[in-house]
């Protein structure tokens, strides 16, 4: 079982899933808002992160394994809303065969893949990147990958830096080697098999994933064909402008 942090709303139960070496405080912003307080918020650590336990040393970290261990979580929740955040929604996207009862998904920092070679593409050239694949990382390592997460002047990046460093350093160096690999699989096509409308919500300043893929992509895989941006944010849009997201989280889900 995964460590979690649920809140007591009534309404649907919405399960936020944090992205590569990071855990569920990435939605400290959401658990927190009042405007989402009628909502069941299930905010996770995924396997390896935050709190929850690591896998043994003889099983490997590959996104179908975590979005198997999420796809457990699901279990007795009624028609639960995914949202996911980079390397979350990836995984989010493997849930959803898995857990047909998903109602409906949000991905945010996630640029749906066909296959590996669409890589070149989804992603812009940063120099932090390759740290997000990288096993062992030095402390000036960690905080430029939380300086890419991040803003100026934020107040996140020392935790983020420190919340990295606390990930088991396998979980990068796996998923590093599945995509090195070459071994992506088609997620269009997952979005296709589910049948459920799929939110992207995006930061205009991501610094790794250029909007111009997303909105080649949006007609055929988003709601309303079209991205949902929030202005000035950066990869971790809902801890940027958490009201902004909330809001478009928000009316999401009610139109569900």
């Amino acid at each position: 079982m995964l460590s979690h942090h649920t809140t007591t709303g009534a309404g649907r139960a919405v399960v936020l899933i944090h992205g590569n070496s990071l855990d569920r405080r990435t939605w400290n912003g959401q658990i927190t808002d009042p405007a989402l307080a009628h909502l069941q918020l299930v905010a996770l650590d995924l396997p390896g992160h935050g709190n929850s336990p690591w896998y043994p040393p003889e099983r490997n970290y590959t996104l179908e394994d975590l979005a198997m261990d999420v796809a457990a979580e699901l279990d007795g929740l009624d028609a639960p809303l995914l949202v996911g955040h980079s390397l979350g929604g990836h995984i989010a996207l493997r849930v959803l065969a898995l857990a047909p009862h998903v109602s409906g998904l949000v991905l945010s920092g996630t640029p749906p893949l066909s296959s590996a070679a669409d890589f070149a593409h989804a992603f812009l050239p940063h120099p932090a990147l390759a740290n997000a694949f990288k096993a062992d990382l030095s402390r000036e390592e960690a905080l430029a990958l939380a300086n890419a997460w991040t803003w100026q002047g934020s107040l996140y990046t020392l935790s983020l830096r420190d919340t990295i460093l606390n990930t088991d350093p396998r979980v990068r160096q796996g998923i590093g080697n599945q995509l090195a690999a070459g071994d992506i699989k088609d997620e269009h096509a997952m979005i296709h098999a589910s049948r459920i409308p799929v939110s992207m919500v995006h930061g205009t300043d991501d610094p790794f994933i250029p909007c111009s893929y997303l909105e080649a992509l949006a007609p055929a895989l988003f709601a309303g064909g079209k991205v949902r941006y929030i202005r000035d944010a950066g990869h971790c849009a809902q801890l940027q402008e958490p009201s902004t997201f909330n809001s478009l989280l928000a009316e999401f889900e009610r139109s569900l």
